[in-house]
């Protein structure tokens, strides 16, 4: 556990506690996914000190046929309102007050509607009425967190940003919640590439599900089409168990249509419009009969689902690859052997199917009929020769901004202490070999402080000019936080507790990289700031930022 006590910048009174769980991927969650909280403490007439509320979210995973994903999360938390002290007497926390709000829905681009509005870690939770209007009444005096979850069957329960709102003092608070669309895209496509520049590639997402028209139920694993524009093969979308689709990265803005397939099924055209940016809810309906003058453009397209076997045992083959010569439609079967290719134009191809240790295997199929076509394939398995096998490894790091260490270190601007040099000594040794580095012993009041050591970069005429000749040390950074609070100056002695004692007694094995930089210009820009003419140092570990 990791965390960050705040206190009152006035008066250095204990405030709240901010606590987040780390390394939960040790306990199968997925790594980044958080489990966190906040504490709130309360100083009492009588000098004592007491945890007036705290909340508690820890994440709920479900399985689905696109992987772990993140359903919601589960709140525990509770606050104090009356206090027995041991002699009897009883303490009322009870000072209360009014919040009330306002939730827009940038989805719809109207009022939230039915949306469920809480403070986090309470028992407080009331929904907003037909124009997006909620209340809290006789809510304890204090700081909260608000949050609130959309009420589209769609988006599953998804929550809008939180912010922190402070109920009491006299005053009734009022709030405005906004659900924006873009928040909905980023949440839904999170596990996209992000571009090289941190920007999403994703702006614009379509979500819906597939459903029967009589009945209304989902229709499971339907095949979606969605063509943005006239001239452009439709894309195929493969709806989940639940009839649910997603399309992340929308084409060029404008209309589209709209197309869903099951069982010999296919629907009516439905147009929607694609935005630059935001979400696009849109349902497709399927008729118990197959519709009557489908778009010739879809009807093109069909799907192809089948298993590969060996031939010897009859058992699925996982991991084997299957072609259509002479295209791009290629697959590699499951853990059942399965596979399937949407899309594929109608018409007569050859099919090869591969797997190390097997003999390629090829069939022919015909899909210039029907719109579902299955195929079942065998495979022998006899010794195959292989060819010599080139492998080129990538060091992977924890912490991502490491590999930013390593191309700086390339270009040779300033002076480096890598993993191989820390395991050979420790960082004391390592920067006294660095060149215009001065150590130090601590001393206070003119004693010298055991195992207490400072650093002084030295950078020539520049830095005495500015300093007036006076000691000063650089600033340091640890995974991209600055450990000491300003660049200081340093008298004829160096002070016993300082930011470079502090680096020293981190344990050297969970340190990925240290960078030196005498001239502050040569160093990142983000990490340069007024008081750094003695140097800056960075530190990167092993932990994920």
């Amino acid at each position: 556990m990791e965390g960050v006590l705040w206190l009152d910048p006035a008066t250095g009174e204990l405030r709240d506690l901010e606590f987040e769980f780390v390394d939960l991927n040790l306990v199968g969650y997925p790594r980044e996914y958080r489990a966190w909280g906040q504490a709130w403490f309360r100083r009492l007439p009588p000098g004592i000190w007491v945890v007036s509320r705290w909340w508690i979210r820890t994440p709920v995973i479900r399985v689905s046929i696109r992987g772990t994903t993140l359903h919601g999360y589960r709140e525990d938390g509770g606050e104090v309102t009356r206090l027995e002290l041991a002699d009897g007497s009883t303490i009322d926390l009870t000072e209360r007050g009014t919040l009330s709000g306002y939730a827009a829905d940038g989805i719809s681009g109207g009022a939230l509607g039915g949306a469920a509005v809480y403070l986090v870690g309470t028992g407080y939770v009331t929904t907003t009425d037909a124009v997006g209007r909620f209340r809290f009444d006789l809510v304890p005096e204090g700081r909260y967190v608000l949050n609130f979850r959309h009420p589209d069957p769609h988006l599953d329960g998804m929550e809008g940003p939180s912010r922190e709102v402070h109920i009491g003092g006299g005053e009734p608070t009022s709030v405005r919640l906004d659900f924006r669309s873009e928040w909905a895209v980023d949440r839904l496509c999170s596990g996209e590439t992000p571009s090289s520049d941190g920007e999403p590639i994703h702006r614009a997402a379509l979500l819906g599900r597939v459903r029967e028209a009589e009945t209304g139920d989902a229709v499971p694993e339907a095949v979606v089409w969605l063509r943005p524009r006239d001239g452009v093969e439709p894309s195929p979308i493969q709806a989940d168990s639940t009839g649910m689709f997603l399309v992340c990265g929308l084409g060029p803005p404008g209309p589209a249509s709209l197309q869903a397939a099951a069982e010999g099924r296919l629907s009516d055209t439905v147009w929607v419009v694609l935005p630059e940016s935001g979400l696009v809810l849109q349902d497709v309906e399927l008729s118990a009969a197959s519709a009557a003058g489908a778009a010739p453009q879809i009807q093109a397209a069909v799907s192809l689902r089948g298993t590969v076997r060996s031939a010897e045992t009859d058992e699925p083959v996982p991991g084997a690859l299957v072609r259509l010569l002479g295209t791009e439609f290629e697959q590699v079967t499951g853990e059942g052997g399965a596979f399937a290719m949407l899309g594929v134009p109608r018409g007569q191809y050859r099919m090869i199917t591969e797997h190390l240790g097997m003999v390629s295997d090829t069939a022919n199929v015909d899909l210039t009929e029907g719109s579902l076509h299955l195929a079942l394939l065998t495979l022998d398995t006899r010794p195959v020769p292989l060819p010599a096998l080139d492998v080129e490894i990538e060091r992977a790091f924890a912490n991502p901004r490491i590999a930013g260490f390593y191309r700086r270190m390339e270009r040779g601007l300033g002076d480096f202490i890598t993993r191989e040099n820390l395991e050979a000594r420790d960082v004391l040794s390592n920067f006294r070999r660095l060149p215009n580095v001065q150590i130090a012993q601590c001393a206070s009041g003119g004693v010298r402080v055991p195992d207490c050591w400072d650093i002084e970069i030295a950078r020539g005429a520049f830095a005495d000019a500015l300093r007036g000749g006076r000691r000063c040390r650089p600033l340091i950074y640890i995974d991209g936080h600055l450990l000491s609070g300003q660049a200081q100056d340093a008298s004829s002695e160096f002070p016993g507790e300082n930011p470079f004692s502090q680096l020293q007694r981190y344990p050297r094995h969970g340190i990925e990289g240290i960078e030196v930089y005498r001239n502050p210009a040569a160093a990142p820009a983000q990490y340069r700031m007024l008081g750094d003419a003695c140097g800056i140092v960075l530190v990167w570990t092993g932990r994920r930022s």
